[in-house]
């Protein structure tokens, strides 16, 4: 497990595992959930308020990694959109 110290740091590991997603990696969607839930808690300690925050995982999550091809269609990526943002806001409700 790799420890991550700034949420520039956590966002480069949310892309990460994004990426791994896009490309229909097996188990991927866990990895993606705990990146983002790490990303979202280095945002709030350095004080980012709620709406940003899940503004900021929006953004990541709705866009593309790269230029490649990958199975994530539109829907599917607005979906996982969603999605993140349920996880972020289980996430704010535990802490």
């Amino acid at each position: 497990m790799v420890t991550t110290h700034t949420s520039a740091e956590a966002r480069a590991r949310a892309a990460e595992a994004l990426h791994l997603v896009e490309h229909g990696e097996r188990n991927s969607l866990d990895g993606l959930r705990d990146a983002i839930c790490t990303y979202l808690t280095l945002l709030r300690r350095e004080g980012i308020p709620k709406a940003d925050a899940l503004e900021q995982i929006r953004a990541l999550v709705a866009t593309p990694t790269s230029n490649e091809r990958t199975w994530l269609l539109p829907a599917a990526r607005e979906a996982l959109t969603d999605l993140a943002t349920h996880w972020c806001t289980e996430q704010y409700a535990r802490e």
